[in-house]
């Protein structure tokens, strides 16, 4: 059986796309690890997969690694990354409705 951690590596633009739909995601840009947090809970929800805050948390911090590891997440400080994924890059359009 494919772990959650698994799960999540191995459909990382999924997620990452899943992500991006609850929260403002854009190549560059800061993303918090309790929003990373919530983002695995949610994805794996939608999976059929229940996991608790807890869980959530293990999953999300061995998910933050691979994703260092890969250079799509770049540590800022102790609770904040930079997301680098160029498909997210933002339009001219979404930077205006930001504001």
């Amino acid at each position: 059986m494919t772990s959650p951690v698994q799960i999540i590596i191995q459909n990382d633009g999924e997620f990452l796309r899943f992500l991006r739909s609850k929260y403002p995601v854009f190549d560059k840009s800061n993303v918090f690890f309790r929003d990373l947090q919530y983002g695995v809970m949610g994805y794996l929800h939608e999976r059929g997969i229940k996991v608790r805050l807890t869980k959530a948390e293990e999953i999300a911090r061995e998910v933050i690694k691979e994703f260092e590891r890969r250079g799509i997440l770049r540590q800022v400080n102790q609770q904040g990354w930079l997301l680098a994924y160029p498909e997210f890059r933002a339009t001219r359009q979404e930077k205006v409705q930001e504001r």
